[in-house]
């Protein structure tokens, strides 16, 4: 029953594959975004192998980051594309080389010399480490992009294309994730190790290995390789995750909701009263604070969480599949272990506590500033109410301690359009004290079967005029008739040639438009236009 979506879908791998070979190359957060859709769709349809390999290749890239992919990695996605459309769609697509058990360590080799091949693959399968071969740069290239190798080698003599050339496009990329990448030469020249070192190589080596040297070297760099890595994303002094890499995760918890609908609780959790114990007994104290606290948590959290150090004193926790009210009952247990806990310093002795406040992912806050300013709501509320307490988001109580709530509703179709208002109103969500509440209709019987106007909050209605089941004009007029004027602002959304249709609404009320697509800067302009009201 699925076939006629199977081939839709297939059609669709087929015009990406067109418009990236085409175009320029598409940005990191494109290519990140299209896999985790293909993901999703290929999985409901049972397109098991394309659901795999669209999962694997969507870890590759950050679903936030702007910068453009590179020629040849490009060309490397597209053979992966391609490859899609000649396997069968219900089985798994295998790549061997991709299929890492956790922990094993993965050696590319791009080489043209088999023999060379052949003994580094016994040398290093004797230790259990998996060596991937490439004969021909381009092929070392494809490899490189996709099966995230731990240490690269790298001869500078290829059949197919310079060395150096090969070196340049891969240190690019391996700066990035510290991957170590050794030079080969058979007869090095003093001028090819220098150009090799400022094109990005780690090392250089002649090719003539002695296992008993070359075993210690490599051991040391992946050593110094996994010890950067942990040290770009802990927090030295708790152990705790930092906040980058905090920044870096929380984007899967909002994928996984959007994909699976699997909520993930996030916390904040801020010791009660820190600076006190800084002034009154000495940073080293706080430190050993600090220190216990993290421990106190790490103890009771399950391995799949995260502990992040937010800042100071104050922590985060990301608790996968967990709702908010079971996220509670774990800060609960976290916080009778830690009233237990005694610090001595000289002779007095004292305990700390502290205040959490709770959000779960959701349809409402599927960005990290959101997530995070509903946890931050949530736990100055715990503040607010006398520290020592836990306590989960709820707009409608914590919008009278935190600021007034604005609703921002849109009246529109077109699935895009309302998605569009979701994404840049969650980026918009820390204008100012209001507590920002985006809603979204189809059509007019929709919003007036739930409308509730409360006269402590203001209203941002977006209506698009092409909606086919709205009368833009009489929703205007409605509006107008049941909302103060002081507490309303109507926006209109028109295509650029709808000139007339622009000035009618002007006429009956609206107070501004939006030409689609519209941008960001112009929803912040309009958010900000009622706040001075």
């Amino acid at each position: 029953m699925y076939d006629i979506y199977q081939t839709t879908l297939k059609e669709r791998i087929k015009e990406v594959i067109s418009d990236w070979s085409g175009n320029k190359p598409p940005m990191e957060k494109t290519v990140h975004r299209f896999f985790r859709s293909l993901k999703g769709t290929a999985g409901t349809l049972g397109m098991t192998g394309i659901a795999e390999t669209a999962e694997r290749l969507m870890g590759l890239y950050a679903g936030n980051v702007p910068d453009r992919l590179a020629d040849e990695e490009v060309q490397a996605l597209i053979s992966q594309l391609r490859l899609l459309l000649t396997e069968d769609a219900y089985e798994p697509v295998r790549t061997d080389p991709s299929e890492r058990m956790e922990g094993q360590v993965f050696v590319l080799l791009i080489d043209a010399d088999l023999e060379f091949a052949n003994s580094i693959k016994e040398i290093l399968g004797a230790q259990n480490i998996h060596v991937v071969v490439a004969l021909t740069a381009r092929k070392g290239l494809d490899l490189f992009y996709t099966i995230r190798p731990d240490f690269v080698m790298l001869s500078l003599d290829l059949p197919d294309m310079d060395g150096f050339i090969v070196l340049e496009k891969l240190a690019a990329r391996s700066r990035k994730n510290f991957t170590p990448i050794a030079a080969l030469a058979a007869n090095p020249q003093k001028t090819d190790k220098i150009r090799a070192y400022e094109l990005g190589a780690t090392d250089f080596i002649k090719k003539l290995i002695d296992p008993a040297i070359f075993l210690p070297y490599l051991y040391n760099r992946l050593a110094y390789r996994s010890e950067i890595q942990r040290m770009v994303i802990m927090d030295d002094l708790t152990g705790a995750y930092n906040r980058r890499y905090l920044t870096n995760v929380v984007p899967e918890y909002i994928t996984a909701y959007q994909d699976r609908r699997t909520a993930s609780a996030f916390v904040l959790l801020d010791l009660d009263n820190f600076k006190q114990v800084n002034d009154t007994y000495g940073h080293a104290a706080g430190d050993t604070v600090l220190r216990e606290f993290a421990k106190c948590v790490k103890s009771l959290i399950r391995e799949q969480d995260g502990l992040f150090r937010f800042g100071g004193e104050e922590f985060a926790l990301l608790l996968p599949s967990t709702t908010k009210e079971a996220a509670r009952e774990i800060v609960l247990r976290i916080r009778t272990a830690f009233a237990n806990y005694r610090f001595t310093v000289g002779t007095d002795t004292f305990s700390v506590t502290f205040s959490a406040g709770i959000t779960e992912t959701c349809m409402t806050n599927l960005h990290a500033e959101k997530l995070t300013d509903e946890a931050d709501q949530a736990l100055y509320y715990a503040k607010d109410q006398g520290r020592d307490r836990i306590c989960i988001y709820d707009p409608d109580i914590m919008s009278s301690s935190h600021g007034k709530i604005l609703e921002i509703i849109l009246l529109a179709d077109n699935p895009l359009i309302r998605a569009m208002l979701i994404k840049q109103v969650a980026e918009q969500c820390s204008l100012s004290h209001y507590l920002i509440r985006p809603r979204t209709f189809r059509h007019k019987s929709e919003f007036s079967d739930t409308r509730v106007y409360r006269p402590e909050r203001r209203y941002l209605f977006l209506i698009d005029g092409d909606t086919i089941n709205i009368d833009c004009l009489q929703t205007i007029k409605q509006l107008r008739s049941v909302y103060p004027a002081e507490r309303l602002f109507i926006s209109v959304l028109f295509e650029r040639s709808a000139g007339a249709q622009v000035a009618a609404a002007l006429e009956h009320g609206a107070d501004d438009y939006l030409l689609k697509p519209f941008k960001s800067e112009d929803l912040t302009r309009h958010i900000s236009r009622l706040m001075t009201h």
